[in-house]
């Protein structure tokens, strides 16, 4: 059984057809020690980076006994640990299967025209320059995967620029 899952994008013919790939996220992957990994803290606490040294004592008690610096090694796609304590991936991905996960695609910005609301309107003012600040942002390409992630990829080149575990997942981690 494999649990690995890919993003691909794909180039695109007149008529909407797909005539080749353009990236692969599993491919685009940065190194497992180089990822911008994050866990939630809970409630509305933020988050902190995804690795051993910025784990609080909380969320090392909610992963269980299993918990270590190996485990997150491994989280975070360490594959050198694959075979030991922790179950072997696919060689083509340490990114978990995206089964009934709708990708969401976020970047630039709509413009809601609301330099035609009635005077008086607050952001009325300010808003086209809000508009043409975010105009510019990168598209990231949203998705939630089975290593418990929410992954953010950049639309343009497929690496990962994001991965974010909730706090309310962390009492599973050991199992994946």
């Amino acid at each position: 059984v494999s649990w690995s899952g890919d993003v691909l994008a794909k180039a695109l013919d007149a008529s909407g057809l797909p005539i080749g790939d353009l990236w692969s996220a599993a491919k685009k992957l940065p190194a497992h020690d180089a990822r911008n990994l994050f866990v939630g803290l809970g409630g509305n606490a933020g988050a902190s980076p995804l690795n051993w040294a910025s784990l609080s004592t909380a969320q090392i008690s909610l992963i269980g006994p299993l918990a270590s610096d190996n485990l997150i090694k491994y989280l975070r796609g360490d594959r050198s640990l694959e075979g030991t304590s922790y179950r072997v991936r696919d060689l083509s991905s340490v990114l978990g299967d995206m089964v009934n996960s709708t990708p969401l695609l976020i970047g630039g910005i709509l413009d809601e025209q609301y330099q035609f609301l009635p005077d008086g309107t607050p952001g009325k003012d300010t808003y086209q320059s809000y508009v043409q600040a975010k105009k510019s942002r990168p598209d990231v390409l949203f998705i939630g995967a089975n290593d418990g992630m929410l992954h953010g990829f950049n639309g343009a080149t497929g690496v990962e620029v994001f991965g974010f575990m909730p706090h309310a997942l962390l009492h599973n981690v050991a199992q994946l």
